[in-house]
């Protein structure tokens, strides 16, 4: 009941942000929700497929003493989907960071040209979206080469 409760008011509390806010703190605030929406849908992936993926590879041990070939076969067929589950994750991170990359300087411009209408923590904001992105990109792209 408390998990409803706290979703309902997460809700509520981000329908009132973006009501009563002005252009750039709703910029900000959409920053964080594609950021946030990008960890958690690369988590919820490796979440579930990963039970799935541990369950094939249970199976397959337990195969392999019946029939060898058709255990290896079972093993290297989740080895396969664990490996292609891994690059779906990487390349969603990489595109959450590269939008949160390309709309962070962006915002940081605007708050730095309206300083004095705003709140001085929408600069430390767009600084530390743009800390997270680029930093998070640094260590993603040479995932890629990994894998390819």
């Amino acid at each position: 009941m408390n998990k409803i409760l706290s979703i309902v008011t997460l809700f509520e509390l981000m329908k009132d942000k973006m009501s009563s806010s002005n252009f750039i703190e709703k910029f900000a605030f959409i920053n964080w929700i594609i950021l946030g929406s990008g960890v958690f849908v690369a988590a919820s992936l490796s979440g579930g497929f990963g039970i799935y993926a541990l369950l094939l590879m249970i199976l397959g041990v337990l195969t392999t003493c019946i029939c060898p070939c058709i255990g290896a076969g079972i093993a290297g067929g989740t080895v396969a989907l664990w490996s292609t589950l891994v690059i779906i994750n990487i390349y969603i991170g990489i595109i959450a960071l590269g939008i949160l990359a390309i709309l962070s300087p962006i915002g940081l411009a605007l708050s730095l040209k309206q300083k004095n209408k705003i709140d001085n923590s929408l600069i430390y904001h767009f600084i530390g979206q743009l800390g997270i992105s680029w930093a998070g990109l640094y260590f993603l792209f040479p995932l890629i080469e990994v894998w390819l």
